[in-house]
Formats: structure tokens, sequence, C-alpha cells
């Protein structure tokens, strides 16, 4: 990941990762040399790449990626490539040019070398369904509706181009594309206004989509041609965090990495979404203007693909304040107070004894202190006493009572739900909190119980496997509540907000498809599993394989309950989403909202506000064997929890940094 700080020669606490192109850095004597740089510098274009967005570097040392606005950008020969003032460049010919940029009389040269034309590989997928997703022609509504739009129905967002393809290039007798004269084509004729369309212009005659369009045509229109690169299994962007002193324009560069090892610059092919258009706004190509101070993400979509990059402006440019003085409990106001340094942001005062004992009270047993309590702790003048407090509450039996409650709205036991079983299952819940039971073998055990629900002894746990009685109910719950992720937009097409596929959801849901409850004579259900149980994927028709998110297929064989292999998967120490759900649970508990908000959208259009604390947090979790107990008092014994609510100067418009 990129860092990015300040104009000239500003220090920061981590160095900047070096950008596509290498960064070399000058000597000691001449780190303050002012220069720029094109990035990525020298480059190849292939037949089949659509352009190139260039960036301009200013610096060797606290490097800044400068405001496309304020460079000049030329390209020699024209008859090569042009390049517009925001620095993308597209090829026109075969050959070798020459880009120069030049920023307050610095000059900068890369060369980009194009090769032949007639190399040119297509494929449906990666050429022609994204610039029908950026037009906006699968969207919900318009043809990418359940029903489609006027008889053409494309996937949403494009989740299923194999399907798209069909019904451009061989649905309705081929009537949507001309093999013989591709400008006549329907899917251009309507796309681009030359026949009466309920979208309005979506594909402008001239431009570079359209262009791109009619080519495939005219190449025969084929799904596959020539040697293609396969799926896209990686997509970044350049800058992938911006943190800058003053607000002003940037612009963004994203790339994917297909299968067999091509970099393709598709900024022109992506589709961008400001999280927050009052601070930051994003225009289709990304270009950001940033025009208020703080933070927010710009979310990127290329396909199936999803990342967010980070935005910031320092708040208070001229902060007099000295974090180093501040005192620390534990890591988690070590990576608190670094953010909130390098965004400019004072924490809060300290709350009062008074307000803390209130705060820590009710945050962990749910209630108020007694007057004796309150004049006790008031006369206290142990320093500790703050941290023997929080330890006398989680000794309580109050904090049990409390906590079962806290899991209780997370596991969402109700009788509603699991009828009388769930005073089994809260008496369970009780038990794992009074033994302090490691939180990967509650969950484990939730995930793979079978047997009667209200059995005194082992029905608790059974009990999950009642709440929701279809495979896919019980595989969208497990996710939001143990991985913090929400799946169900996957169920009839991939997620618009997330890296999820159809073929994610259907075989997570697999997992679940062996459960079954059987009723005896007296009415008592059981729960049982049935090695016939299967769960038919929407899109194929036919029964999913347990599957892995992420396509991770299941070690050695599926188990006779296949549970078992995506319990022993969810709670793995190596899993990128468990340790981090939980600690952002945690968290949530004792602030209000989580490092991520809400809690069960840990998505990748979702990043954590601060994802070192985050990641410090599950990493402690783990280390320390999954111990819940231990996790809410490393909070909660933290300057972090103990701040004042009341702002001080420099943070009172913050909602977002705790």
């Amino acid at each position: 990941m990129l860092a990015f700080w300040g104009l000239g020669c500003q220090s920061s606490q981590e160095p900047p990762a070096a950008p596509l192109a290498a960064i070399t850095t000058a000597g000691t004597g001449d780190a303050c040399k002012p220069s720029v740089r094109v990035v990525p510098g020298d480059h190849t274009l292939t037949a089949d790449d659509a352009g190139l967005q260039l960036l301009a570097l200013e610096g060797d040392v606290g490097q800044d990626w400068l405001d496309p606005l304020q460079v000049a950008w030329s390209v020699e020969p024209a008859r090569i490539a042009t390049i517009d003032g925001t620095g993308y460049l597209r090829p026109v010919a075969p050959g070798q040019a020459t880009v120069k940029v030049v920023y307050h009389g610095l000059v900068d040269t890369a060369r980009v070398t194009i090769e032949p034309r007639q190399e040119r590989a297509w494929s449906f997928a990666q050429d022609v369904a994204p610039v029908l997703t950026r037009a906006g022609c699968n969207t919900g509504g318009c043809h990418g509706r359940a029903a489609g739009q006027n008889g053409f129905h494309l996937s949403f967002l494009g989740y299923d181009p194999a399907g798209d393809y069909t019904a451009i290039a061989r649905d309705e007798k081929l009537r949507r594309i001309s093999l013989f004269r591709a400008e006549a084509s329907l899917l251009l004729a309507k796309g681009s206004g030359r026949v009466p369309h309920a979208g309005g212009v979506r594909l402008k005659p001239g431009s570079p989509e359209y262009a791109l369009v009619h080519d495939w045509i005219r190449a025969g229109a084929r799904q596959e041609q020539g040697k293609a690169h396969g799926r896209v299994v990686e997509m970044r962007a350049e800058p992938a965090s911006l943190r800058l002193d003053e607000p002003g324009t940037r612009q963004l560069r994203v790339l994917a990495r297909y299968a067999d090892g091509h970099e393709r610059d598709v900024t022109r092919l992506a589709i961008f979404r400001s999280r927050d258009d009052s601070l930051a706004r994003v225009d289709e190509n990304g270009l950001l203007k940033i025009q208020g101070r703080g933070e927010t993400d710009v979310v990127i979509r290329y396909q199936s693909t999803v990342l967010a990059a980070r935005v910031s402006v320092v708040v208070n440019p001229r902060l007099d304040y000295d974090f180093a003085a501040r005192p620390r409990a534990n890591f988690v106001d070590d990576e608190l107070f670094r953010r909130l340094q390098a965004l400019g942001v004072p924490p809060g005062e300290r709350a009062s004894d008074a307000v803390f004992l209130r705060r820590a009270s009710l945050d962990l047993i749910g209630a108020l202190p007694t007057p004796e309590e309150i004049r006790a702790y008031m006369a206290d003048h142990d320093p500790d006493k703050r941290v023997k407090l929080v330890d006398r509450l989680l000794a309580r039996p109050e904090f049990v009572l409390f906590w079962r409650i806290k899991l209780g709205d997370l596991l969402q036991i109700s009788p509603n739900r699991q009828g009388p079983g769930a005073y089994r299952y809260q008496e369970w819940i009780d038990r794992c909190l009074r033994r302090n039971q490691p939180w990967d073998e509650v969950v484990r055990t939730l995930l793979t119980a079978v047997g009667d629900p209200l059995d005194p002894e082992t029905g608790g746990p059974v009990n999950y496997a009642l709440d929701g009685l279809l495979p896919n109910e019980q595989a969208e719950r497990t996710a939001e509540r143990f991985l913090g992720l929400r799946l169900r937009c996957a169920q009839c097409h991939d997620h618009p907000f997330d890296v999820w596929t159809q073929d994610d959801y259907f075989g997570l849901a697999a997992f679940f498809a062996r459960v079954s409850r059987e009723a005896n004579m007296d009415g008592r259900v059981k729960v049982v599993l049935n090695p016939k149980g299967n769960v038919v994927h929407l899109r194929t028709g036919k029964p999913a394989e347990p599957r892995l998110l992420g396509g991770r297929p299941v070690p050695g064989a599926v188990p006779a309950d296949p549970r078992a292999a995506l319990a022993e998967w969810i709670t793995a120490a190596e899993n990128p989403y468990f340790a981090r759900a939980t600690a952002n649970w945690v968290w949530a508990q004792l602030f209000g909202k989580g490092l991520v908000d809400p809690v069960d959208d840990m998505s990748q259009a979702n990043p954590p506000v601060h994802p070192d604390l985050l990641a410090a947090l599950a990493d402690h979790f783990v280390a320390n064997k999954y111990n819940l107990r231990d996790l809410i008092r490393t909070v909660a014994v933290s300057e972090a929890y103990a701040l004042s609510s009341a702002p001080v100067a420099g943070n009172a418009g913050d909602t977002r940094l705790f």
C-alpha cells in the first residue's frame, strides 16, 4: 500500500512504497532537490490496451502526487499517440512516442511503445462487458433488471458475461449485431441514439467506447478471439491512499492484473463512487476534486472486483499538539494516536473519574454504580484504579448476565426463532461466558451441533441450526455474525459492492445443505444430517458443491457433515475475516459503532476507519487464543476508551475517527 505525504521534503513515519515504475531515492546531498517524474515511466502498450493513465510525481523524497491540472502533458509524435490534460494517453498507431510532463519548469520524459494492432486479441468479458457496465446498460433500472428491458436482458453489472454475450450476439436471430456492417448493428444504433432508445445515448459516436464495440463487431463479435488474458486476479489503485495538506485535485489510476500475468490500465473502464461527495467528488474517469478537510473513501469497481482508495486532507494543518505527552495504556492508544497525529486531529481530554465509572459500569455489567461504589471509587487515589475497576467488573456475575444479552443479539436468540429451545440456547451461552470459553470453540460448536435442541446438557448450541430453515439463510447469517460479511446480494448476481460471486454464495450455502429437522411422535424437533441434502445453484440449476469463500477448495475430502470443514476454516488463525469481525464487534459494543460500521458490512467498499488498529486488535485476539473477555478488557483499559466525549478545539466536527 502506498502512503502519500505533503510537498517537498516533509518527513513521514513510514516510507512510501515504490509505484509501478521504480523510484530511485536521491543521495543525502540531493534529498531536497526539486524534480518531477512521469509514472509509470517507460511502458509498452499491447494491441488490446485501450490506453494508459499517466501520473506526475514530485520529488524523490517526500513524494507528492501532483494536481493533474497544474502540469502540462505532451506527446511526440502525435501520429503515434494522443494525451489529454489529465495525462491519459491513447494509442493511435504502432511505434514509439515520447511523453513529456512539465511542472513549474521541471521536466521529465517517458517512452511509450505501442505494439502493432494486428495482434489485437478480443475478449467479450474483458473488453466489451466493462464498456456496457460503465455506460449503465446493465444496471437495475435498465437491462440489468430481473426481467430485462423490452425483451433485452443483461446480467446485473455484468456478473455473467457469458450470458450477456449470448443475449447480444446470439439471441433474437442475431438481430442485435451486424457482422457485415458493424455500424448498422442495433446494439450501436440504439446505444448511440440513432434509433429511439428509452435509455438515451449511452455510446456517443466517435467516442473510444463506441469505437471499441464497433471494432469488436467488425472483428467477428466473438466471445474470445486470439490469446485472451484470462480472468482478473488482482486490481489496485494508484495512489492506493492519498493524504494532502490542502484540498485540491488529483487523478486516480486503476490497474488490473490477469491470470496470464498481463497488467492493463483499466482507469477508463472502471466505475468510481465517492462515499462522501461533500468532501471529495470523483468523475467517471477517476479525477478527484477534494473540497473539504477530513477523510473518505473512493469505491472502485471493475467487473466483479471492488476496492477502495482512501482520500484524506489534514484537518488542522497547523495543529500544535504534543501527542508524545499523552499517556498510553496499550497498543490501542499507539495505533489511534498515531493516526490522529497524521491527520491533525487532537484527541479529547481524559474523562473524569465519575464519567469513567458510569461508562464502564454500563458497558460491562449493564448497571449504574451504587452510591456506595461511587463514593469509594472517588475517594480512591490509586493511579491504577481504572484498570482495577475494569477487572472487578469483568469478574462480577452481572458481566455474564449482561453480555449474554449482547451475544443473544448477535446470534438473534429468541423464542420466535428457536421456539422453546431458545432458553437452552441462552443457558449454554451463559455457561460459555462463565467459563470464558474461547470464542473459536464456541463458534465451532455452534456450527456443527446436532441432536435435540431441548436437551438440558447438549441442546443449547443445536438451536443455531433452527435459525433459518433454508441452507442459504443459514449461510447468510453465519457470514454476517462471524465474518462480518453481507452475502445476500450475491444470491441473484455478483455482489455490486464486494468481491463475492454467485458461486461464493451457493458454495457457502452448500455447507448447510445436509442439515435437516425431524419431528418425533411427540412433536419434538431434532437436528439431523441428511446425506442427500443439496442446494440448487440459481444460475446453473445444478446442486452446488461446498466451496469456501473466494473459491478456496475444501481441504481433503468433504466430511459427512460439511459444516465441520467450514467451521475449521472460519476459526483458523489465518482466516482474514473471523478475528477482525469479532474485534470490530467488541469495539462497537464499547464505542457505540465499529471501526467498520455497520459491523456486519466489512466489505471492500466499506473499509475500516483505522485499518492498522483493527488489524492489531485482531492479531491480539488470535495471539491470546480467542479470549473474548481479554479482548473486551484490552479495549476497556485503553486511554482511547477513557477519552471524554466532550469536543476540544480541532475535533469538534469529527464523527468518524473516535
